[in-house]
């Protein structure tokens, strides 16, 4: 057995668990000799988490951290429970308690700002849909437009810095020939350690760094991978006009 290190975005088996997979690149290191049933990871991502890989009779078992392996095996147990509910609520407690743990459990590379817009990488995705691991960066300034997560839940928790997170609703006329009319619900702020949950039809916000100085780093857990949501753009007359969006993976 020899450690091998992929150069390409690659998914993983654990030690643990044969069929989970995680997104990992970095230095070049032997890859000629990289068994060939890895299974290249299609996204957008470039540069994902450097992580070391062990390599023995064709299985590729990728060695994480004990602080990563508690947080998926959390997250696994909440996404068996029965409604959505129970299950936003088990990632909130999952996610809280790891953020506060004094470890670190995320590559600096991971928590490193974009400049045209808050970065988004891919931390993890489980191998049967039911939920993906997002890690978002927002530099200073930085804000979301009102918009919603297409139907799905999403528990966000603050790993570094303070964020503040603006919920909206529909009023009772909604939706008129492509014109909507929100009003704001509730402003929050969101500091180290703490997590909450959105959950539909209460989807509707906006996400903003709060902090003035420096960026602000947090771990969003979604109800399979979002591939696309609506934004929504404000009008002069103060409605909004709805426009679909694809995410992207930042590299």
């Amino acid at each position: 057995m020899r450690s091998v290190t992929s150069t390409v975005p690659v998914s993983f088996s654990t030690t643990r668990d044969s069929k989970r997979l995680i997104t990992g690149s970095g230095v070049a290191a032997e890859t000629a000799n990289i068994p060939t049933r890895i299974e290249i990871f299609m996204s957008t991502i470039k540069d994902s988490i450097p992580l070391t890989i062990l390599a023995e009779s064709g299985i590729i078992r990728l060695v994480m951290t004990s602080v990563q392996e508690s947080l998926i095996a959390d997250c696994d147990k909440a996404v068996s429970l029965a409604t959505c509910e129970e299950i936003c609520s088990g990632i909130k407690t999952a996610l809280e308690k790891h953020l506060q743990q004094a470890e670190p459990f995320l590559p600096e590379k991971f928590c490193e700002p974009a400049t045209d817009c808050y970065a988004r990488r891919l931390l993890y995705k489980d191998p049967n849909d039911r939920y993906s691991v997002v890690v978002m960066v927002w530099g200073v300034g930085q804000v979301t437009a009102l918009h919603d997560h297409a139907g799905n839940w999403c528990v966000e928790g603050v790993y570094r810095g303070r964020i503040k997170v603006v919920n909206y609703e529909l009023k009772n006329d909604g939706e008129k020939d492509g014109v909507y009319k929100f009003r704001k619900n509730q402003e929050l702020t969101g500091l180290f350690g703490e997590a909450g949950a959105l959950i539909p039809p209460y989807e509707y916000h906006t996400i903003a760094n709060d902090d003035p100085k420096q960026p602000s780093v947090t771990v969003h857990v979604y109800r399979g991978e979002m591939k696309q949501f609506a934004a929504f753009i404000p009008t002069e007359d103060g409605d909004y006009k709805k426009e679909i969006r694809t995410t992207y993976y930042t590299d």
